[in-house]
């Protein structure tokens, strides 16, 4: 066989695995996607019900997966904007692991703008969807200023995005993104389900914990 027909039998070969590449990317991503919707009803599990106290909320649209209500944004006291997620299963206390660096991003689904107010970006996957978690594995691209562990775990921090993993997979499951500004991540168990919720401030308020929010 000659150099050039060899060599046109690899250029085929190389071609070929991209387009299959492309291809299962592209069936992959419509897989997942197709399921997710937006509703403007109010959520099944609200706030009120996470922290079994009576808050005043505007909820705003909410995500659906496979006709599941996953997560949804609020504005809490007219201050402060939350966005909230039900990423899993916990049927125990989370451990907290901060990474030097974050995992690998792919299968990422950009979840869309679901309201006018739209103050966060959310990146998903949904491969193993609904996660079993043990360990929250986070990377966050900024400065780490502070991490309250009461009544719920929060993660304090000024960045432009923070990473999730879990457990003992080296793969990025989560990512919030936004413009840099002090914010923060909680995580709470309600009836072993895991909600994380990322509280910012609302228009020119100043930040506040949750925990100081919901005293």
């Amino acid at each position: 066989m000659s150099i050039i027909v060899k060599t046109k039998h690899i250029i085929f070969f190389v071609v070929f695995c991209v387009l299959m590449y492309v291809a299962f990317k592209t069936y992959n991503f419509q897989k997942y996607s197709n399921k997710i919707d937006v509703r403007d009803e109010i959520p099944t599990v609200t706030l009120n019900t996470l922290f079994n106290k009576q808050l005043n909320v505007k909820y705003l649209k909410s995500f659906y997966y496979d006709n599941q209500c996953i997560g949804y944004n609020a504005i809490l006291n007219n201050k402060y904007y939350l966005s909230v997620i039900k990423i899993g299963q916990a049927d125990r206390k989370i451990d907290f692991l901060k990474l030097d660096k974050p995992y690998s991003e792919e299968n990422l689904i950009s979840l869309p703008p679901i309201d006018v107010e739209e103050q966060i970006g959310r990146f998903m996957n949904f491969e193993n969807y609904p996660y079993k978690i043990n360990t929250v594995n986070y990377y966050i691209k900024g400065k780490e200023l502070g991490f309250i562990n009461m009544k719920f775990s929060e993660i304090i921090y000024n960045a432009k995005y923070i990473n999730l993993s879990f457990n003992d997979i080296q793969k990025t499951y989560f990512i919030y993104s936004t413009p840099q500004e002090k914010m923060s991540l909680s995580f709470i168990n309600y009836k072993n389900e895991l909600y994380i919720i990322n509280t910012k401030p609302y228009k020119n308020n100043l930040f506040m914990d949750l925990h100081t929010l919901i005293k």
